[in-house]
């Protein structure tokens, strides 16, 4: 790739980032990524590597959260159910 390929490469990616576009810059990205030098093809999968690392990561804490939420809502409707039992055992206030 040509220096003149590789800035026009730069400017439509800009472009579609500046746009909103950018599943379509991926995409755009990764039809190119072949093209490019070794060593900003290795820069670009780095980066991407590292991206989707911090995904996962934040996908991986969402789940986290959902299960502590999900233990606090058990052990709440746990202590309910003690408290509605023993309110049913105990003998009614007239």
């Amino acid at each position: 790739m040509n220096v003149d390929e590789l800035a026009a490469l730069h400017d439509n990616l800009s472009d579609l980032v500046s746009a909103g576009k950018e599943e379509e810059a991926r995409e755009y990205l990764g039809s190119h990524l072949p093209r490019l030098p070794e060593e900003l093809k290795n820069q670009i999968l780095g980066f991407m590597f590292f991206e989707a690392i911090v995904d996962e990561a934040r996908e991986i804490e969402g789940v986290a959260k959902m299960q502590k939420d999900g233990i606090s809502a058990i052990q709440a409707l746990q202590a309910l159910k003690k408290e509605l039992r023993a309110k049913k055992e105990s003998p009614s206030e007239s």
